[in-house]
């Protein structure tokens, strides 16, 4: 019977001392894996503050672009007006050389 008591004693230890390790081994995994994951999300804060740039930086090439659009547009107009001139100038004075 005490022998019993002995080995029940020594068998409730050790049960106990297999869930303490359990739970610190839990404890462990935990921590490690809030540190991955609050590694991760800064990692993902700060990618996503560089892809805000990234879109600002587009947009602002994007409207850049335009602007460069709507300026060769009009240097093409002032270009087929340069020639227009240059062509009036050109018969006025082939007028003036018949008239002379």
């Amino acid at each position: 019977n005490e022998l019993e008591k002995e080995q029940n004693a020594r068998s409730n230890r050790l049960k106990a001392d297999v869930y303490e390790n359990s739970m610190e081994l839990l404890r462990e995994v935990q921590k490690g894996h809030n540190e991955v994951q609050e590694a991760a999300a800064k990692r993902i804060k700060f990618l996503e503050s560089g892809l805000e740039q990234a879109q600002a930086e587009i947009a602002s090439l994007e409207q850049a672009a335009t602007q460069l659009e709507a300026k060769k547009a009009e240097c093409n107009e002032l270009q087929e007006a340069l020639e227009e001139i240059e062509e009036e100038k050109q018969s006025e004075i082939a007028a003036a050389a018949q008239l002379a």
